[in-house]
């Protein structure tokens, strides 16, 4: 929040120091609607990335590549993983996910294992345009010292490896490497810090997936003279509240198009299908109504930020 425009200095340092306790909360439906929020950004491009009405969902088979393992422990955290990707997907638009039940034999282990290797083999499975292949590499908790006492605590950390095969090209789009950690930490390892662990891998997963697969999105309206902007994507293409925001122009150079960010931002307000950001020093980013808007590959977050989550 900006204090200065309405001359409360004072509040201005109590909100600045209250941005680690998770203080000063813009409230949206506040902000007034000013001329500057009327000015429409003309974008020759945004035709181009309207949402399509009847574009077909993507159909997509989620599968945990087995390790023969009498570990429970990793039998549970494989299928909570799996339960995870399949519910965030479910929510995404552009997505159908298909059980693994209609896919019949033709997925044995022995064929997932291959599929996620450098050269997928020829397959071709009716009803299935990508197959996401997820093994839980390892899992294991970390203890670190608490302040002001003598007993180390623990935290769950999980490492899953992802792979994302497209059966129509026959070709692999990815493999990543998840890592989750638990938010909470406990005086010994427990399965509930590694479920927290699990829950996080997922977030990071469909985080990066939004990166790169999310369409641009398009500015709706903004507020408080450009202070906020509502978007129109939300968790329907995997927005998450505290995602990193980018605003950016396309332009021509040597007859290529290139986006040029001008203005940064972080969700603050999530919907199924829009999401209002709060724009960073909004006076100067000049963020208008169909601007272009999509997530930022570089989501780490500052100190500042994990100094709150610590405080908090």
């Amino acid at each position: 929040m900006r204090f200065e425009r309405i001359g409360l200095p004072l509040a201005t340092a109590m909100c600045t120091g209250m941005l680690f306790f998770g203080g000063c909360r813009t409230n949206i439906a506040e902000l007034p609607i000013t001329d500057r929020d009327r000015e429409i950004y003309s974008n020759p491009y945004a035709k181009e990335y309207k949402r399509g009405e009847n574009s077909k969902a993507i159909k997509l088979a989620i599968i945990p590549q087995a390790a023969e393992s009498s570990d429970k422990n990793l039998k549970t955290l494989t299928a909570n993983f799996g339960d995870g990707l399949e519910t965030a997907f479910s929510n995404l638009s552009d997505f159908q996910v298909v059980s693994r039940s209609e896919l019949g034999a033709i997925l044995a282990d022995k064929e997932l294992a291959s599929l996620s290797g450098n050269e997928p083999p020829e397959l071709k499975i009716k009803n299935v345009n990508y197959l996401l292949i997820y093994k839980i590499n390892s899992y294991n908790f970390e203890s670190f010292n608490v302040l002001g006492s003598d007993k180390p605590n623990f935290r769950a950390y999980i490492k899953i490896k992802v792979t994302l095969v497209d059966t129509i090209e026959n070709q692999k789009e990815f493999t990543k490497t998840i890592i989750g950690q638990s938010q909470d930490s406990a005086p010994s390892g427990n399965i509930g810090l590694l479920n927290q662990a699990v829950e996080n891998a997922v977030k990071d997963f469909v985080t990066q997936f939004a990166v790169e697969y999310a369409p641009p999105a398009i500015v709706q309206q903004t507020k408080g003279s450009g202070q906020v902007a509502l978007l129109n994507l939300g968790k329907d293409f995997g927005l998450m509240k505290e995602m990193k925001i980018e605003f950016f122009e396309i332009k021509i150079k040597d007859g290529k198009k290139m986006a040029i960010p001008f203005g940064y931002g972080k969700v603050i307000e999530i919907a199924e299908d829009t999401a209002w950001v709060e724009v960073d020093n909004f006076e100067k980013a000049g963020v208008r109504e169909n601007n272009f808007a999509r997530v930022r590959k570089d989501q780490s977050k500052s100190f500042l930020e994990k100094l709150g989550e610590k405080v908090e």
